[in-house]
């Protein structure tokens, strides 16, 4: 997946296998243009969408259904009824994991409508180049349009709506199955015209997710490789070594052994 998405963005860098200790007169680690839940810079959108939308095809509605996944990834609770109900208000039920990454595309920028339980294959618009004309509507799972889907909204100038259709309240796992209240969907569905118009009767149960976007800085720790308290020391000492300040390497390293001298004693 993640070669066929690299082909799509025409990155084709060389490798470079390091077998042996090296020495590079420069290395740049750079800040990723996205990350989840944090911020996704509009930079970063605009080079991601590479490809095309297709024509839309007036009257077309997919839904991205994740009911081919199993159990434990977040489906629905009762897949065959939900997608009987969208057959019936006009949805073709559409599989990603079946396509490749530019057949999804193109299904997805095809569409008026793109229906889809929140999961990875509401992220895939982000390979669009704008301007999108699709309209999305995610059911909410345990982000409720947060992170990912507000910021990737936001970066890409999407017209993406959030619903809670949760018969539950309060926390639920990325893995749980989704608790859609059927009954519920049914009904807007049918005061809707199968979501085809915005509607009133879609306000009541719309998310309005906080739009802020948290800052880099604040974030750099997670972009880092962790290291253990002693390894932090030790490439503390390392770096005093290096530039030649010994006593200092020694202030810090004497510390680390004392336990030793504690146990052998």
């Amino acid at each position: 997946m993640q070669l066929a998405i690299l082909d799509v963005l025409g990155i084709a860098n060389p490798h470079l296998f390091v077998h042996a200790p090296s020495r590079f007169a420069r290395m740049v680690f750079p800040i990723p243009g996205c990350s989840l839940g944090t911020a996704m810079l509009p930079e970063h959108g605009a080079f991601l969408g590479a490809v095309e939308p297709a024509p839309v095809v007036p009257g077309k509605k997919t839904y991205l259904s994740r009911g081919k996944l199993g159990s434990g990834r977040g489906s629905s609770e009762d897949d065959t009824r939900l997608e009987a109900l969208l057959r019936a208000h006009g949805f073709g039920i559409y599989h990603p994991e079946l396509h490749s990454i530019r057949e999804q595309l193109a299904a997805i920028s095809s569409s008026e409508l793109v229906l889809g339980i929140e999961g990875s294959a509401l992220h895939s618009p982000v390979l669009l180049k704008a301007p999108i004309a699709t309209r999305f509507i995610a059911i909410g799972r345990h982000r409720m349009g947060e992170g990912a889907y507000e910021h990737i909204r936001q970066a890409k100038g999407l017209d993406y709506r959030t619903l809670n259709l949760r018969k539950t309240t309060g926390s639920l796992a990325a893995s749980a199955p989704l608790d859609i209240d059927i009954d519920l969907l049914e009904s807007l569905l049918v005061a809707t015209g199968g979501f085809s118009a915005d509607h009133d009767a879609l306000a009541p149960h719309t998310c309005r997710p906080d739009p802020s976007q948290g800052s880099y800085v604040d974030a750099l720790p997670l972009f880092r490789t962790g290291l253990t308290d002693p390894e932090q020391e030790l490439a503390r000492a390392i770096l005093l070594l290096h530039r030649r300040e010994g006593p200092a390497a020694l202030d810090v390293l004497l510390p680390m052994f004392q336990p030793l001298r504690v146990v052998n004693s």
